[in-house]
Formats: structure tokens, sequence, C-alpha cells
């Protein structure tokens, strides 16, 4: 995943003008071309230990984070053109979620086999691959019970989404919880093309 970061950080500084201020958080520093982010940060606690798939340490973000204003992005993408106007959209909101996503190709994806626990649970469809946050009291709410819930999965997951089961942590799924127990209507998801 270092190497898409990478690449992804490339992208940004080559495309954006008005926000290309860009942070990776990890573990391995070895990898990570320092000449591409303003940021290495370390990842103080690992409250994944055990687990292969890192995701529980997702809901770290808003502490980690060195930026009034984040956006996170998932290590595999690529920004192809300026997308610096969506600062004065985001702008109006104190977290934003992805919750429509489309292909390369153009289409809106629909019926992913990745969502069957969403869909069954009634759940909100959000990624938390592309999400915009600042600094304010409800992010922070909201990660702080994200992380509640990756370090309580079984607990979380018998009681807000027991059918179609997902066994394994996902940060979509802990967004998706923590939305439905606060119901914050503050929270705007949106569409957005990936």
């Amino acid at each position: 995943y270092i190497e898409h970061a990478n690449a992804l950080a490339a992208s940004i500084q080559q495309t954006q003008t008005t926000v290309n201020s860009i942070s990776i958080i990890t573990d391995n520093k070895k990898e990570v071309n320092k000449k591409l982010f303003k940021n290495v940060i370390k990842l103080k606690k690992d409250i994944a230990k055990g687990h292969s798939w890192k995701i529980h340490n997702r809901s770290q973000f808003y502490n980690l984070s060195p930026y009034d204003e984040t956006v996170i992005l998932d290590a595999d993408m690529l920004f192809l053109e300026s997308v610096d106007h969506w600062w004065d959209f985001f702008n109006k909101f104190d977290m934003l979620c992805t919750s429509k996503v489309k292909t390369y190709r153009g289409d809106w994806v629909v019926g992913s086999p990745y969502r069957k626990t969403f869909e069954a649970n009634a759940l909100p469809n959000v990624y938390s691959a592309f999400t915009y946050f600042k600094k304010t009291e409800l992010p922070n709410t909201v990660f702080d019970l994200m992380q509640y819930i990756v370090s309580n999965w079984n607990e979380w997951i018998n009681r807000y989404a027991p059918e179609e089961k997902q066994e394994v942590p996902s940060l979509d799924l802990a967004l998706a919880i923590a939305i439905k127990i606060l119901q914050f209507s503050q929270i705007e998801i949106g569409r957005a093309h990936v």
C-alpha cells in the first residue's frame, strides 16, 4: 500500500493547487517517499494487534490528523484532474461521507457483494475511503464511537448488523453503525466519483 500511497500523493501534487498538503499514517516509514508528504505520521497505538488486516487503526484518523480539515483517502486512488472546488463545498459541513460511487467507467456501483450487510440491516451506505471532516465535536464523537465499535466488533455487529453478519471489522460498516446510533443529520452523505 505504500507504493500506492506514493502514487496517490504524486497525483495530488500534480493536479491540485488549492490544497495539496498530504500526510500518511503508517508503521512502515522505510518505503515512504518523504518528498511527497508534508507529514509521515507514526501510528502511536496499534489497536488491531493480532489481526492481519489493520482496518481498526483507521478509526484513529481524527486524532492522528494534523489538519483542521481532513479528507481521508484510500491509498489505491489517483487524482487525474483538479478538484480544488470541492473544498468550497466541504467547508459547509463538519463531516461529509460518500454514499454512492461510480466506477472508472462512469457506471454507478449497485448491488455490490460487499454491501449485503448494509442492505440487510438498513444501514447507511457509506464509504470511509473518501471522508471529509473538520476538527469539531461531531466528527470527534463519530470517530470515538467507530474506534469503540471496531474494538468491540462482535458486540456491535450482533446488535446493529446481525443479518448477513460480517465477521471481519470494516471501517465502512463501523461508520454506518456510528451514524445510525448517533442519528446525526449534520453528517452529509453524498455522491462522489471514484
